[in-house]
Order: C-alpha cells, then sequence, then structure tokens
C-alpha cells in the first residue's frame, strides 16, 4: 500500500493490490495501515475470507468458497440448496423467492461457503460469515440464543 514516497499510502481504489475495490477491502486496508503505523506489522496484508453483496431488489450475497469454486471441485464440496420462501421470516416480507447455496467442506462437514439471494441476503451473509469464518459447528450453534424472530434465528434450520 506504500506509494513512491515513503510517507504516502494507497487504499481502496487507488491501491494496486489483487483484491475487488469494494467498501470492504478498503476499510479492511485502513486498519490494517493503522495498525501497522502503531506498531510494526511483521507480515504481508493478508485479506480474509470474501463477502460480497449486491444491493438489487431481491439482494444477492456471497461469502467464502463460491458456488463455481466447489462445482470445479466436487470431491472436496457438496453444494446444499434450500429455498427459504416457506420460512417465517421470508413469508413476513412476501420474498417468495428467497434462497440458500451453502458450500460444505467434505472432508470436516465445516461449511465454507454460501450464497443467499432474498431481500435480507445482506443480513444473512454477514451472520453466515461469521459462522464461517469462526468454524461454528452445528453443535456451538444449537448452543447460541439468539432474539426471535429475526434473521439470525433462521441460522438454526439452514446450518444443518
Amino acid at each position: 500500500m506504500r506509494a513512491n514516497q515513503p510517507s504516502i499510502y494507497a487504499l481502496g481504489d487507488c491501491a494496486a493490490a489483487g483484491v475487488p475495490k469494494l467498501a470492504n477491502y478498503a476499510i479492511y486496508q485502513g486498519k490494517y495501515l493503522g495498525d501497522s503505523l502503531v506498531a510494526p506489522v511483521v507480515f504481508p496484508i493478508k485479506y480474509p475470507m470474501p463477502v460480497t453483496a449486491v444491493f438489487s431488489l431481491p439482494r444477492l450475497a456471497q461469502a467464502g468458497v463460491t458456488v463455481m469454486q466447489a462445482q470445479a471441485e466436487p470431491d472436496q464440496y457438496q453444494i446444499r440448496e434450500k429455498s427459504l420462501a416457506h420460512w417465517l421470516n421470508y413469508q413476513r416480507q412476501h420474498d417468495d423467492q428467497a434462497r440458500l447455496k451453502l458450500i460444505v467442506n467434505r472432508q470436516n462437514q465445516l461449511v465454507v461457503g454460501a450464497e443467499v439471494y432474498s431481500t435480507t441476503a445482506d443480513e444473512l451473509i454477514n451472520a453466515l460469515a461469521i459462522l464461517i469464518q469462526q468454524r461454528v459447528s452445528v453443535t456451538r450453534l444449537h448452543d447460541l440464543f439468539l432474539t426471535y424472530p429475526s434473521v439470525a434465528t433462521d441460522l438454526y434450520g439452514i446450518w444443518v
């Protein structure tokens, strides 16, 4: 992120980083730069699992391993598809098109990716991204206590 001048840094759209030019990457770069100015960082920037959303109606969101990546490696990944249209939260919102695809690692049965299509896809993908990044198992998820009715409580049913 350092420019030709040692005291000038490039972040976000200006950075010559091999990542998409999206706000969440720019925010991450800013946090990384701030941390490195306070204390020396001994490793190069390493980006976490990608999480993105298209803010259309309905919305489309994705985190982690994509469906295309999973389809390219069927021995490693399983794709689980679910319609969410009949679930309470989506019925309340008249979201008849709501659906989800989970990417599951065949070896350890952990969810490693997700794609959501719904009016609240951005909210659901953020919750899913946390579970994926923290390697939360079905057992650990069932031990959580979440507010009802909310998008978060849908996690109980979709994680299995």
